[in-house]
């Protein structure tokens, strides 16, 4: 197992979730289930949704990008399977979520994890508590320090 990949399940299990790589673990096409999260989001659920993709994806190995796995992921976070299966065979919601792809991408990101603390600070990703925490006092000090003068 790669040092990131070992980094990653370290991480995951401290926080309670399970990393399931395998030698032939490769990334799968996700555009499917950016429509899946969007579409989710419109009900309330893209935090359940996102949960149940990492689920799928790097414990249980499935493939995130077939349509029955997607729609049994949004029958288990309480969404309905047939209209979440209408959605994706119908193409709605792709030039919003390519939109969104577009916007990012633009901006020098191509990956994930990738988060943007302050609007101006960018971190990539698996980077552990510490360095978050290094990240969110330095923002808090640079705001402290812009509004003192």
């Amino acid at each position: 197992m790669s040092i990131s990949r070992q980094r990653l399940t370290e991480l995951g299990a401290s926080l309670g979730f399970e990393f399931n790589y395998a030698d032939d673990s490769r990334m799968v096409n996700t555009f499917r289930a950016h429509r899946l999260i969007d579409w989710a989001a419109g009900q309330g659920r893209q935090h359940e949704i996102k949960q149940a993709l990492f689920r799928a994806f790097f414990t249980r190995r499935e493939d995130v990008n077939a349509r029955a796995v997607l729609g049994d992921l949004a029958e288990e976070v309480g969404l309905d399977r047939a209209g979440a299966l209408a959605m994706l065979e119908s193409g709605e919601l792709a030039g919003t979520v390519r939109q969104k792809q577009r916007f990012w991408t633009e901006r020098g990101i191509s990956g994930v994890p990738a988060m943007i603390f302050a609007r101006q600070h960018l971190v990539t990703g698996a980077q552990g508590e510490e360095n978050y925490a290094r990240v969110l006092q330095h923002c808090v000090e640079s705001e402290a320090a812009e509004r003192a003068g």
